[in-house]
């Protein structure tokens, strides 16, 4: 009895023993530690030393609740072909040896970072793909083409400086709550977000030759440096935060039929012209900034709907012809009569070459419609040509009654020096002499008339003669 006793003991020990070593941080320096917890399905963390030169295996590794990271400059292969999930960090940083990855398991990750790893690297993903991950980073990689980022949700997506990749696969996407940045570096890369609907910022840098985001209904920034893109539409795209186009030399045509609101627009692109197309867009909350080559900015009379307000009212710093707190919205139809005036108030520097900006986009909305107004602004215009009217009716009432005063006084002067004043008595003297400073009892008196016409007729009406006694 006392001998199948001490196997059951011994067993209860390997078995604590065991335990201990799976559930403790792990620090990997060579394969033989790697081999220590060869029968652990599940680690609490492991990292892979920086000094590491060998090829790591960990064969029956299922799950890391925490993080698996490694630094090593000199490790040239890691397996793990049946790890399906790491609660933390997975990190490949700075393994620039690094040729060949197997994670054919692996369906869910906190965050995956994969930096400076592998010049033409051969990897092995799950056939479902990653279907859970926090956020993802591959920099700077030998990496020729993704295609098993298959998460429907993610925060932060960046696939930047990859020489060798153009191919990206992004088609279960539906949302993006963080920032995703791809940047073409040599390659040309087609990006489609075939069902993503919605999404914070959307950076695309570069060689990116296409952006597919033909569902995306609501976008906080979208950001176009740089790019091959030729033809940009995000056709169900109906408000959003900001717009960012820099040195596309190669885009020709920029449409969002169904936007109604958006925060700020900056275009920066001297020698390209482009046709922008915004038929709904009523409302521009901040600023709309266009520099372009002047000679080259015949596209705002490209876009039938918008461009007058958009584009003529607006300059650098949400200067405009409008209060700097009031929306800017649309409802003209009609081209400008040239695009030369729009182009001048397109331009950030647009008061070295007209003046104020604000009388040149006053000038450009009037020729256009008063459609692109607030109803604050026409009652404002309103209230000044009637005010100016009046001023202009009173200013001629008192120029004519005190030109015909004085024709009145000069005539009674006229009069007085035909009598002889030696003649004249003393008290007749004072009289008369009176008379020259006295108000002329018949003149008439004109009230500003309603209009301009009328006050004509009135002043036309023949005056009394003045006679004296």
């Amino acid at each position: 009895m006392r001998f199948p006793i001490s196997i059951g003991i011994s067993l209860l020990l390997a078995g604590s023993s065991f335990a201990d070593v799976c559930d403790k941080a792990v620090n990997i320096t060579s394969q033989s530690d790697a081999d220590d917890i060869s029968s652990c399905t599940t680690v609490s963390h492991i990292t892979i030393a920086e000094n590491v030169t060998d090829s790591i295996e960990l064969s029956k590794l299922e799950k890391v609740t925490g993080n698996l990271t490694t630094n090593a400059a000199n490790l040239k292969s890691f397996s793990a072909p049946k790890l399906e999930s790491v609660g933390g960090s997975l990190e490949f940083s700075g393994t620039g040896l690094l040729t060949e990855l197997d994670l054919s398991s692996l369906s869910s990750v906190g965050s995956f970072l994969w930096y400076k790893s592998g010049v033409k690297p051969s990897y092995s993903f799950s056939d479902s793909g990653l279907t859970s991950a926090g956020s993802v980073w591959i920099i700077q990689t030998g990496i020729r083409s993704i295609s098993w980022l298959k998460m429907e949700t993610i925060e932060n997506l960046a696939l930047v400086w990859n020489p060798g990749l153009d191919t990206v696969d992004l088609s279960t996407l539906k949302n993006f709550t963080g920032e995703i940045t791809i940047d073409g570096e040599e390659a040309e890369i087609s990006i489609s977000l075939p069902k993503a609907t919605a999404g914070a910022s959307l950076a695309a840098t570069n060689s990116v030759q296409s952006l597919d985001i033909d569902l995306m209904r609501n976008l906080t920034k979208l950001t176009l440096n740089s790019t091959s893109i030729t033809d940009f539409s995000a056709p169900e795209l109906t408000e959003m935060g900001s717009i960012e186009l820099h040195g596309n030399d190669h885009l020709t045509n920029f449409s969002m039929p169904k936007l109604k609101t958006i925060s700020n627009i900056t275009y920066d692109d001297y020698d390209m012209a482009t046709n922008f197309s915004f038929p709904v867009l009523n409302t521009i909350e901040e600023n709309a900034v266009f520099s372009s080559n002047l000679s080259e900015a015949r596209y705002i009379a490209s876009t039938y709907e918008i461009y007058c307000n958009l584009i003529a009212v607006t300059t650098r710093g949400g200067d405009s012809g409008y209060s700097s707190t009031e929306s800017i919205t649309n409802s003209s139809n009609a081209r400008p009569t040239t695009s030369t005036s729009s182009s001048a108030s397109s331009s950030p520097d647009s008061r070295t070459e007209s003046g104020e900006s604000g009388s040149t986009s006053s000038s450009a909305g009037s020729s256009s419609s008063s459609g692109g107004l607030s109803s604050g602004a026409k009652a404002g215009i309103a209230i000044g040509v009637i005010v100016g009217a009046l001023a202009v009716a009173g200013a001629a009432f008192f120029f004519i009654r005190r030109r015909r005063a004085s024709e009145d006084h000069e005539g009674f002067l006229q009069g007085s020096a035909s009598n002889d004043p030696s003649e004249l008595s003393g008290r007749e003297t004072a009289e008369l002499s009176g008379r020259e400073t006295a108000e002329v009892p018949n003149t008439q008196r004109f009230e500003a008339p309603g209009s301009n016409s009328e006050m004509s007729a009135e002043l036309e009406q023949p005056r009394p003669r003045m006679e004296l006694e």
